[in-house]
């Protein structure tokens, strides 16, 4: 019975159970139809409403196939692959589907898998071959060795019951030492027969990014006089899913000049203002800004220019005016 491509539909005093069958060879013959309902107070009994013949199918003689694995090359440290495998006689007739990625068809130092469609059961094997397991495909669990991970919980299969092809989607977490160029083999088995193993595609492991981080900043004011101040945005990107702690610091300031950051640590992406104030007696000139973050080992810079223009020293004087010659009602401008 596929229960997913079954139904009922209610109506008033009527129910309607409409149910996908499919049945065995060896139950040919012809068949009655016995039904039976019960409710809360009463129960009907059995009762004929009708026969049907059921007849032999003649099941496929070829053998099962694996066909194709998606993405059938490519790199990375981890993939959703999905593995395809066919059966004349529907997917219910598969018993097992085996996957090994390997430099070469071995199952020890292998990321080697068995699943049995059935009952969604999934081993990897270990270091020497040895099967571990099992999960269920669907649900939370992880099984793991020195090649890989195998997310059970995020892993799914599609196609069931009469449907001839069978998708294995299996989510897949290389580890550092497996780097490398590896072959996708399949295999896939029925009640009678196995269709042994065939290359399917290749993938190469790479190495697990490193976590790391890039810091920026804006350009300023560019210029300010001595006594005043200014203010840096400084950015912190996370690259590789890094999120550690960045603490600040600031050098290149001349004398009679201080900097400040608003934090003096912020953890992941983050975005931090730094402010500069300078002194009457600081000195003139144009100087780079250095901002450097420091998280653990890492160490990274940017850099922005500032210049101060000196105070100047004694009593305003009058400057000009413009015009300052002419003549008319009124116009004048004083400098």
């Amino acid at each position: 019975m596929d229960a997913g491509a079954s139904s009922s539909a209610a109506s008033g005093n009527a129910l309607t159970l409409n149910l996908a069958l499919g049945f065995k060879a060896a139950f040919a013959g012809p068949k009655n139809i016995y039904m039976e309902v019960q409710d809360a107070t009463a129960d009907s009994g059995w009762s004929l409403h009708g026969t049907w013949t059921v007849s032999g199918s003649v099941e496929s003689s070829s053998p099962p196939a694996p066909l194709s694995v998606t993405p059938n090359m490519g790199s990375g440290a981890s993939e959703n692959f999905e593995f395809a495998f066919s059966d004349p006689n529907g997917v219910a007739d598969i018993s097992s589907v085996q996957i090994d990625i390997n430099a070469q068809l071995a199952v020890a130092g292998a990321c080697y898998v068995y699943f049995v469609p059935n009952s969604l059961a999934i081993y990897l094997a270990d270091d020497t071959g040895a099967w571990q397991g099992p999960m269920t495909v669907g649900r939370v669990g992880i099984l793991q060795n020195s090649q890989c991970v195998v997310d059970a919980g995020n892993s799914a299969i599609l196609g069931a019951g009469t449907n001839t092809t069978l998708t294995v989607i299996l989510a897949v977490s290389f580890n550092p030492a497996f780097v490398g160029t590896k072959n996708v083999y399949m295999e896939v088995q029925n009640r009678a027969q196995d269709s042994g193993w065939a290359l399917k595609g290749t993938w190469t492991v790479t190495g697990v990014p490193t976590p790391d981080f890039s810091i920026s900043m804006s350009a300023g004011p560019g210029s300010i006089t001595a006594s005043s101040s200014a203010q840096y945005t400084v950015t912190v990107t996370a690259i590789n899913g890094f999120n550690g702690t960045v603490t600040f610091g600031v050098s290149g300031l001349p004398s009679g000049v201080t900097g400040s950051f608003t934090f003096t640590s912020e953890p992941g992406s983050s975005s931090n203002t730094l402010t500069i104030a300078t002194t009457a007696g600081a000195s003139p000139g144009t100087f780079p800004i250095t901002v450097t973050g420091t998280s653990g080992s890492l160490q990274h810079s940017a850099s922005a220019s500032l210049t101060i223009t000196g105070t100047s020293s004694g009593p305003p004087v009058p400057a000009s005016v413009t015009p300052n010659a002419g003549t008319g009602l009124r116009h004048a401008e004083c400098r």
